[in-house]
């Protein structure tokens, strides 16, 4: 049946508690209430009201969540020591990245992570939420049913802008990024010219990059005027140093030949170079 909800209100009277005594025949007392003025009669407790309480319980026990995923106070649970995670009930936990055992965190180190467990059939599979709490770097994974790891997955797509700035004529300094290109997948390089034209952009496997990397960059230019014969040939380079986390210009040098066959070369132009550097993390 549905639930009909019961307003309790209190009984009231002038002298509560309050009773005569009437002494019976057979040698027992009987009190009497006396509470004089009744000024709220009450809600009266009745054993339809009892059972309407009970069957609601029973109903709220067949459709709740029983099984206690957190603590009392809706915490995390802290697991201070290493774990065993393909162990672990359902349940929302938090411990560091190191101390996550069969199988180990994706990343290994003192870090804070948040781990979300479920199991289904029976306890014969696992599913595991991972998220690193500095940064919401995520993971997922699985236990399957013959006992092994899938694999950790990383599910969210990292696109950040490593360094910005212009690097066209500057041969001294060494430009340095916000954080390794080896934490990415690929490089987007934008590359500028000296009149600040866009070059030729440059997107890199950030695979072929392992232990430095030599950024060359080649263009030529003909003017716009039909009646001119000269042309320009540039060649631009950068070294990435072995972390991957630097550049410096190496060269920029500029090739300008005439209508007669004669060229000029000019060392350390600044015609071309670096502009942005983006990290792509699938």
């Amino acid at each position: 049946m549905s639930y009909n909800k019961n307003i309790w209100s209190d009984r009231i009277v002038e002298r509560p508690l309050t009773f005569t005594m009437q002494q019976n025949s057979d040698g027992t007392i009987t009190l009497i209430p006396a509470e004089g003025e009744v000024i709220q009669s009450g809600t009266a407790l009745t054993a339809n009201k009892l059972n309407n309480l009970e069957s609601q319980y029973e109903k709220v026990q067949a459709i709740a969540q029983m099984f206690k995923l957190t603590k009392d106070n809706g915490e995390r649970t802290y697991l201070n020591e290493a774990t065993d995670i393909s162990t672990l009930n359902s349940g929302i936990y938090y411990l560091t990245a190191q101390d996550i055992a069969n199988p180990s965190a994706p990343i290994v180190d003192t870090s804070w992570m948040n781990l979300d467990v479920t199991v289904s059939r029976d306890g014969s599979m696992r599913q595991f939420t991972l998220r690193r709490n500095h940064d919401n770097r995520s993971w997922i994974g699985t236990l399957h049913t013959d006992g092994t790891f899938r694999g950790w997955k990383e599910i969210t797509t990292k696109i950040a802008t490593l360094w910005s700035g212009d690097s066209r004529g500057d041969f001294s300094s060494t430009f340095t990024l916000s954080e390794s290109l080896s934490n990415y997948d690929f490089a987007f390089i934008k590359m500028r010219t000296g009149a600040g034209i866009n070059a030729a952009d440059r997107f890199i496997d950030v695979g072929t990059m392992n232990g430095g990397f030599q950024l060359i960059e080649e263009g030529t230019n003909i003017p716009d005027s039909t009646t001119s014969n000269n042309f320009y040939l540039y060649e631009y380079v950068t070294d990435f140093n072995s972390d991957l986390k630097s550049f410096k210009n190496a060269r920029c040098a500029a090739l300008a030949v005439n209508g007669s066959g004669n060229s000029t070369r000019t060392n350390n132009t600044n015609d071309i170079g670096i502009i942005k550097i983006v990290g792509v993390k699938l």
